[in-house]
C-alpha cells in the first residue's frame, strides 16, 4: 500500500503509471464502507462486518500516523517532497484490498481486473466462469473456464472468504450467500431495568429469563439475517424483545409448555 500511494503521488512520472491508472477510481471505490465514516459504523453496528470496520478504521489511522507520515518525513522522495494526506493512505489500502491477489510465485500483486469480478467459491449458486492464472514473467492471466455469453457477470474463486469481509475489502458480498448479516441485540436498556427491585424489573427479568430458556439468547448473542428470508429464531427473538407486559405474563405462564 505504501508502494501504491507513493506511486500514485508521482502521476504520470511513474514508471507504472499505466497499471496505477487501471486501478478503480475514487467512484468505484464509494460503496466500501471504510470511505462511509461514522455513517458506516451506524449501518453497521452490531453486525460482523461492524467489528471489522472498526479495526480498519482505527489501523487506517494508526498506521499512518506511525508509519507513513515519518516514513515520508524522513524519505521526502516518497511523495514528491511533501506530506500525504490519510485520505491518500485510506485510497491506496482500499485498492491494494479490493485489487490485490496473493500469488504462489510472486507474492502479493495489483490485478486491476479483480475489483470488477464477483467472488464466487464452491457451494454458492451458479458456475465459476473464469480462474487466473500466473504467468513466468510475473503477470495474471483471466481464462475463462465455460462458455461465456456477451454481458455474462464473471464470477471467480479468490479463495474462501465470509460475507464481513468481502463486504468491507470489496463492497460487495459473496454471491448466492445465505447470511448476509449477523448481529446481536442492544439489550443493555433491558438488563438496566430488570436489575430494578420493582414489579417492570421482575417482568424484564422474566424476559430475559426466556430469551436465555426459550431461545439461547443472551448477552452478546448473535441473530442472522438472510437473504430473502428471517429465520424463524431471530424473529422470536425479536419479537420477545418488543413484548409488552401481558405478552411477557403469559408466555411466563406457558414456559414449561414451550420449553
Amino acid at each position: 500500500a505504501l508502494a501504491l500511494a507513493s506511486e500514485r503521488a508521482r502521476g504520470d512520472g511513474s514508471a507504472y503509471a499505466p497499471l496505477v491508472g487501471s486501478l478503480p477510481s475514487a467512484s468505484d471505490l464509494s460503496g466500501m464502507p471504510v470511505f462511509g465514516g461514522a455513517v458506516s459504523a451506524v449501518l453497521l453496528a452490531g453486525t460482523d462486518a461492524g467489528v471489522l470496520h472498526y479495526g480498519l478504521v482505527e489501523e487506517v489511522e494508526q498506521s499512518f500516523a506511525e508509519q507513513v507520515l515519518p516514513l515520508s518525513r524522513s524519505h521526502a522522495q516518497l511523495f514528491g517532497g511533501r506530506e500525504p494526506q490519510v485520505a491518500e493512505w485510506r485510497r491506496a489500502l482500499a485498492l491494494v484490498w479490493c485489487c490485490s491477489l496473493e500469488l504462489e510465485s510472486h507474492g502479493r500483486a495489483l490485478v486491476p481486473f479483480v475489483s470488477s469480478a464477483r467472488h464466487w467459491q464452491p457451494g454458492a449458486p451458479g458456475a465459476e466462469g473464469a480462474r487466473l492464472f500466473e504467468l513466468k514473467d510475473g503477470g495474471v492471466e483471466l481464462v475463462a473456464t465455460r462458455a461465456l455469453t456477451e454481458g455474462e457477470e464473471i464470477l471467480i474463486d479468490l479463495g474462501t472468504r465470509h460475507g464481513g469481509e468481502l463486504l468491507l475489502a470489496r463492497g460487495t458480498l459473496l454471491v448466492g450467500s445465505e447470511h448476509c448479516a449477523r448481529f446481536h441485540m442492544a439489550d443493555a436498556e433491558l438488563r438496566e431495568l430488570a436489575a430494578k427491585r420493582t414489579k417492570a424489573g421482575k417482568r424484564t427479568r422474566r424476559q430475559l429469563q426466556l430469551l436465555a430458556n426459550l431461545l439461547g439468547v443472551v448477552s452478546g448473542s448473535q441473530l442472522e439475517l438472510r437473504t430473502g428470508s428471517l429465520p424463524a429464531r431471530t424473529v422470536s427473538a425479536l419479537r420477545l424483545s418488543l413484548a409488552d407486559a401481558s405478552e411477557i405474563d403469559a408466555l411466563w405462564a406457558r414456559r414449561t409448555q414451550l420449553a
